[in-house]
């Protein structure tokens, strides 16, 4: 063993590679820089969840049926009730858990979601006692209300809905109105600056 079989390799000035490596290639200057949907769609739930925090309207567009402008249950007002009817046509709906239901005598299962059409008897007052657990009802004649179960796996937009307020540390209640024209939907969210 000689002292040449210790010693150093040359070493190589900055910036430059070994001769036997290539440079790496770079993406054409025409090719868009890489798009993530997964990113776009949680800023979105971002954006959505903060605004339910809020106390602003949603459009949740589901897998299937109509696309749902929404209103967190804790922030319902007598005029916030007006203004979704008036901007979807359509008296809105409560949406609550079936939990929620069944607690209320509403829903035999505790699984999915119930849509409870109240019509005009439907308030602010009201969708606030038939959300919260905490409140005790005023009025407990519920029983002729028309209503429907909707299982949690339909992919229906009531348990999106649902899943979203829970997601924004809210109950899981929200207002719901379906907006049923496609064209309505995209005029709804630039005149109104709903997401």
């Amino acid at each position: 063993v000689t002292a040449s079989s210790f010693a150093k390799p040359p070493m190589q000035p900055p910036n430059m590679q070994p001769p036997n490596m290539h440079p790496p290639k770079s993406p054409p200057a025409s090719a868009p820089p890489p798009r993530s949907d997964r990113q776009a769609s949680l800023r979105t739930a971002d954006r959505a969840v903060a605004d339910l925090r809020r106390g602003d309207f949603v459009l949740v567009r589901p897998d299937l049926g109509p696309a749902l402008l929404v209103q967190a249950s804790e922030s319902v007002t007598a005029d916030s009730i007006e203004r979704m009817r008036r901007l979807t046509g359509v008296a809105p709906a409560l949406i609550i858990t079936a939990q929620r239901a069944l607690a209320l005598g509403l829903a035999t299962t505790a699984q999915g979601v119930v849509r409870l059409e109240a019509g005009p008897r439907l308030t602010a007052a009201l969708v606030r006692e038939w959300s919260d657990p905490t409140c005790l009802l005023a009025e407990p004649g519920l029983a002729d209300l028309p209503r429907r179960l909707i299982p949690p796996d339909s992919g229906d937009g009531a348990v999106a809905v649902a899943g979203l307020c829970k997601l924004a540390r809210l109950l899981p209640a929200a207002l719901a109105a379906p907006v049923e024209r496609p064209f309505a939907t995209e005029r709804l969210v630039a005149r109104n600056d709903i997401l």
